[in-house]
């Protein structure tokens, strides 16, 4: 990665701050140091007065990139310096998508991205507005508000109209979704790939889908135990080990006793042979037998023996939503909740509730008459002449 690095190429699209060479010079570190001489174990790279922030633009994996010789005009000596530090997951939608819904139907969504959690929320917003808000009340647009949400209703309660505050609940994947109750046992490691072995048949909920790619996961910290240790009596070695299998990473300059900020890197799983294992790239190299993350066996296990996993690159919502009314174009916006308030960053994709044509007829049959009985129901409709999606059968 180093080489990839070395290139220095800087990308308009991808970040707005260190955009360019020229750019990058205001966001040169400034160590806390009483001279030159004294080693500094963190630096933030905002420039000289500590002022400069940046925002990337776009969901995905990123690498970044770092220079320790610089010359005095700010900019990195030479681009043999730059080496690589590590890889950050920016949280959000690919983006792109387009929903294309019949009025009066009830769906949902599934997005593709990067870093999704349960906190996440959706938004559809009108035609002209944006996700990122307004001066007034930025990261927070209002809702549409020609659709229904909680469909259908149930015993009088629910599909209720949407308002302008609407968000859209969303949820993830993990080892305790209904349905899946599969955990990961055990972890065999290699140097440069392990394998997650787990409970039950992984390969029906993890993988590679044609639209969704292959799938992404982190493990949960928490539950993860080194050297026969929990993770909050680990050395701090133990602990950025185990951070390397959760796939998050710990943010460095998290204020003493506050909360520990994290990051995402997160593990693409690939399907073995065998329907309970998976592997991740990532391995393990033994320090010297004298070292302090010296081992012969895996020294990974979990509590209680069961790993527990969240998938990141799919987000879903409920099957709840009905659009009431006919519209082109609407913005589906993608947020985080946090701290009691919900902000919206970046959009999903376009939300088109279209008024799907008459049927020229359209029956539904039963075949019995019989109380509790399971028998087949036969749906026969015919289309108009303008509608030609059926007049070919396949199948």
């Amino acid at each position: 990665m180093d080489s990839q690095c070395q290139k220095e190429r800087y990308s308009l699209t991808l970040v707005t701050g260190p955009s360019s060479k020229q750019a990058a010079r205001s966001y040169i570190a400034q160590v806390d140091a009483t001279s030159d001489n004294t080693p500094s174990q963190y630096m933030s790279f905002s420039g000289s007065d500590k002022d400069q922030t940046m925002t990337v633009n776009l969901a995905g994996v990123v690498a970044i990139c770092y220079c320790g010789m610089v010359s005095a005009e700010n900019e990195c000596e030479s681009s043999l310096n730059w080496l690589f530090a590590g890889l950050m997951t920016i949280q959000g939608p690919e983006g792109g998508k387009t929903f294309i819904f019949p009025t009066n139907v009830v769906v949902k969504f599934d997005l593709k991205g990067w870093g999704f959690s349960p906190d996440d929320r959706l938004r559809i917003i009108p035609a002209n507005a944006e996700c990122s808000g307004t001066a007034q009340n930025p990261n927070n647009p209002d809702s549409d508000i020609n659709f229904k949400v909680d469909c259908p209703a149930i015993n009088g309660q629910g599909c209720r109209q949407a308002t302008t505050s609407e968000s859209i609940m969303t949820s993830v994947l993990t080892s305790s979704s209904p349905g899946v109750g599969i955990f990961i046992d055990r972890v065999d490691i290699q140097q440069t790939s392990s394998t997650l072995r787990f409970t039950g048949d992984i390969s029906q909920h993890l993988g590679s889908d044609p639209e969704f790619g292959a799938d992404i996961i982190t493990l949960d910290l928490e539950r993860i135990i080194v050297n026969g240790k929990d993770i909050n009596s680990v050395s701090a070695i133990e602990r950025f080990e185990a951070n390397k299998l959760a796939g998050v990473f710990e943010f460095q300059d998290t204020y003493t006793n506050g909360p520990i900020q994290t990051y995402q890197v997160g593990h693409r799983v690939m399907s073995t042979p065998n329907y309970d294992q998976m592997t991740i790239p990532q391995g393990w190299v033994p320090t010297a037998a004298d070292g302090e993350f010296y081992f012969t066996t895996s020294p990974f296990t979990f509590t209680d023996s069961k790993g527990h996993w969240t998938r990141r690159n799919k987000l879903e919502t409920n099957e709840e939503i009905k659009g009431i009314t006919a519209a082109p174009n609407l913005k589906l916006c993608w947020g985080i909740y946090s701290a009691g308030q919900t902000k919206f960053y970046h959009e999903a994709g376009k939300v088109n509730f279209v008024d799907p044509p008459a049927m020229a007829s359209a029956v539904v049959s039963l075949t019995t008459k019989m109380q509790e009985a399971v028998a087949p129901v036969i749906i026969a409709f015919k289309t108009t002449d303008s509608r030609n999606e059926y007049s070919t059968p396949t199948g």
